[in-house]
């Protein structure tokens, strides 16, 4: 019989296709890899998947805040580089 932490392994490493490192990862993350704010139980800081859209990989573990922001800009790196020189001025 597995334990928790196993079923809740095999769940992760199933539904992203992940590799062990992935779940260690996952497990072992305390911030947000994106902002750096520490990860809460509940809410706009949990803790969540970003995924790369062109191969469905697992890109790094981060907020949903974070990942609601990157999800609006679709991933486009030139963009947020010139929101973020726009709001340096």
């Amino acid at each position: 019989m597995l334990d928790k932490e196993a079923k809740e392994r095999i769940v992760f490493m199933e539904k992203y296709s992940a590799t062990f490192d992935d779940w260690e990862d996952w497990r072992l993350s305390t911030h947000c890899h994106c902002c750096d704010k520490s990860f809460t139980d509940k809410g706009d800081n949990s803790k969540t998947v970003d995924l790369n859209p062109e191969t469905g990989k697992i890109k790094g573990i981060i907020c949903k805040t974070c990942k609601n922001h990157i999800k609006e800009f679709k991933d486009h790196p030139e963009r947020l580089v010139k929101i973020a020189n726009y709001i340096r001025w």
